[in-house]
């Protein structure tokens, strides 16, 4: 089954039993409080963190002190990938990003209260060891974004499509998209099969809607990409 705290896993409620309010345009920054590791990211409006252990990010034999060459030219590559994405992106879609990431609502979803001192989205460089193409880089509800280091350093082909692909899995949750497709897809299908057998569906069964889902839900991705005109990447041999 899927991580529920993805934004492709099929049992979070609607969008309609959440907030509605989208009136407050958003502009993400350090807050009172916020780890001093945050660097700008486009603008004032967004701002991320190179989560890697400092050791891992220091060549061998290297002062602690010292700063990393390697992570400088990972962080300088993020950014310059991440704006040039962001650019493509039409101001309204902009704005419906920020929003979601500004609206109140979000504070109910689990984050904590250390977690909200933080700027929102959370936006990390992570080391997750070797990264392949079904990393999902969106995690708690497209409140947190976490960009692996191997996707960054080793796979510079596929970095623009990867945070297009992430921006486009937040887009979905902000438009209610993807609330839409996980309710006509799963959720209304599973609650028909209860009230005709009395029972829940086998397992089988909602694997199989899964499966289906899944290529539903990257189609309309695909198409989310196209209209901000980011082209396929290679394919990656994994």
């Amino acid at each position: 089954m899927l991580d529920h705290n993805q934004p492709n896993g099929p049992k979070k409620r609607p969008a309609s039993k959440r907030s509605d309010n989208t009136e407050q345009q958003g502009s993400p920054r350090k807050t009172r409080g916020s780890q001093d590791d945050f660097s700008p990211l486009v603008g004032t409006k967004l701002f991320y963190r190179n989560a890697v252990p400092t050791w891992e990010r220091l060549p061998s034999g290297a002062p602690a002190d010292s700063p990393s060459p390697t992570r400088k030219a990972i962080e300088r590559e993020f950014v310059v990938a991440f704006n040039e994405v962001w650019n493509r992106l039409p101001p309204f879609d902009h704005h419906r990003l920020l929003s979601y990431w500004s609206d109140p609502a979000g504070q109910s979803l689990g984050i904590d209260a250390v977690e909200l001192l933080h700027p929102r989205p959370l936006i990390q460089i992570v080391d997750i060891g070797k990264w392949c193409p079904a990393y999902f880089a969106v995690a708690k509800l497209g409140y947190e974004l976490n960009f692996p280091v191997a996707l960054i350093a080793d796979h510079a082909d596929r970095l623009h499509h990867e945070i297009a692909r992430t921006l486009a899995m937040v887009y979905r949750l902000a438009t209610r998209a993807h609330w839409q497709l996980v309710v006509s897809m799963i959720e209304e299908p599973l609650a028909q099969w209860e009230e005709h057998h009395g029972v829940a569906a086998p397992e089988s069964d909602q694997d199989a809607l899964e499966h289906e889902y899944l290529k539903a839900f990257e189609k309309q991705a695909s198409l989310q990409l196209r209209g901000w005109r980011i082209e396929e990447p290679p394919c990656v041999s994994v």
